[in-house]
């Protein structure tokens, strides 16, 4: 073992400067990822740096009555009825606080929110206890609200894998399903709000 680390020692002596950065670095996130407290907010960090905007979806699906009846509870504890935002541009994603991929797109999505809180109704919901969640939000500053699912999903909302995100047009179509982390605030995104408010 001497000589393999005194070996390795000589090879990283003779590496150039950028090549000597490049191992530092992959070194430090790789001990980030092996211990249990800086395991999420590293990989939260590496996903973050690498998320894509979604692209649109070709076919949209007209949703029903139906899928529209589900239960949310804000942070406050009201009851609210996902119902209640039929009619307008919605945004749902489904998230936790546990979920790096999760907690790397909610700054992308607090943006968006910053600029289409007041055009669109953005329901950001995880299944996890209130305070847990409301402890999350508080504790990164975020300001876009925050429900707990409260009923089963309808189908259509319902996935295997977190985060789970939709666009639902004014006229109740479901213009975009995304499975995985993204970049929210892209161009591609803002033109999809864009066209539907305007």
């Amino acid at each position: 073992m001497k000589k393999y680390l005194k070996r390795q020692w000589e090879q990283f002596k003779k590496q150039s400067l950028l090549g000597k950065i490049f191992d530092i670095v992959i070194l430090v996130i790789l001990i980030g990822l092996a211990f249990p407290p800086t395991r999420k907010p590293v990989a939260s960090l590496l996903i973050r740096t690498t998320l894509m905007a979604p692209g649109k979806d070709d076919n949209s699906i007209q949703l029903t009555n139906e899928d529209y009846q589900f239960e949310l509870l804000d942070l406050n504890g009201g009851n609210h009825s996902f119902a209640e935002f039929k009619g307008k541009p919605v945004f749902l994603n489904q998230w936790a606080t546990w979920c790096p991929p999760c907690v790397a797109e909610l700054p992308t999505i607090q943006k968006l929110y910053d600029d289409y809180g007041s055009k669109v109704a953005f329901i950001i919901a995880s299944r996890e206890a209130p305070a847990t969640v409301k402890q999350f939000i508080k504790k990164n500053g975020y300001t876009f609200p925050v429900y707990i699912v409260h009923s089963r999903v309808p189908e259509i909302f319902q996935s295997r894998s977190i985060p789970a995100s939709y666009i639902i047009s004014p006229d109740d179509k479901l213009i975009l399903r995304k499975k995985g982390a993204a970049d929210w605030n892209s161009s591609r995104v803002r033109k999809m709000f864009d066209d539907m408010i305007h």
